[in-house]
């Protein structure tokens, strides 16, 4: 099982700082596997694991990490 998240950005330094933020948990994940990836203002995130607990642990964990860090830019500017 896969899933594909794209996470626009405001501008290409945002989306490279959430990418170097969320890059250092991939190594973390023993039950699925993910790739993430700075593409211009976009993240794209990538999991595929074979149980679908995993996957949606793994999903689970990217969007938190990803509201925490939106909530923090919010409260920054």
């Amino acid at each position: 099982m896969k899933v594909r998240m794209e996470i626009p950005f405001k501008s290409n330094k945002e989306a490279s700082n959430a990418y170097k933020a969320l890059v250092q948990e991939t190594e973390f994940k023993k039950r699925s596997i993910t790739i993430i990836q700075a593409k211009k203002k976009n993240l794209v995130i990538t999991v595929e694991s074979n149980e679908l607990s995993a996957l949606r642990a793994t999903v689970n964990s990217y969007m938190r990490l990803l509201k925490l860090m939106s909530d923090i830019t919010l409260a920054l500017r």
